[in-house]
């Protein structure tokens, strides 16, 4: 559980959520799963749990709230945990979208 003053319930609810994508939907690969597909696998769930939300502002057809840092830190470290590529994935997403956000 997160114990610190720099977080809020919805980032320790967000941690849990990201803990249930890791059991459910990160997997190691088989023979047959190039590192393309594990990649492309691993985008379309993380934005069917939503968790690409969190690389969008507000406005924008599927933007959480605010761009928040500490959630794409939660998401991101609690990803790392379990797989590198999820989080590479999850990273990707942000560094496309923020600046067409910030001043596309």
């Amino acid at each position: 559980m997160l114990s610190t003053p720099f977080l809020e319930d919805r980032h320790a609810k967000l941690a849990h959520q990201v803990e249930h994508f890791n059991r459910e939907q990160v997997r190691e690969p088989t023979q047959a799963d190039t590192e393309d597909k594990q990649a492309l696998r691993l985008v379309r769930a993380l934005a069917g749990e939503g968790l690409l939300a969190y690389t969008v502002p507000a406005g924008f057809d599927s933007g959480s709230t605010a761009l928040d840092v500490r959630s794409l830190a939660v998401v991101r470290e609690h990803l790392s945990y379990e797989s590198s590529l999820a989080d590479l994935m999850f990273a990707m997403q942000g560094l496309g979208s923020f600046p067409i956000a910030l001043a596309g």
